[in-house]
């Protein structure tokens, strides 16, 4: 998505045939690119 108002109004489009009480929020991966690569880093070192 070019911007997070286009996120938002795709998100409100699409069916995710979600529970009524739980609603979608958009992210910005690049939030959680930290949190996936030290994941990723663990899942490695167990192996």
């Amino acid at each position: 998505m070019s911007s997070p108002q286009e996120a938002v109004g795709a998100a409100k489009l699409i069916d995710f045939k979600l529970p009524a009480n739980v609603r979608v929020l958009p992210e910005e991966i690049n939030r959680y690119v930290g949190i996936i690569d030290n994941y990723e880093r663990l899942i490695r070192l167990k192996i």
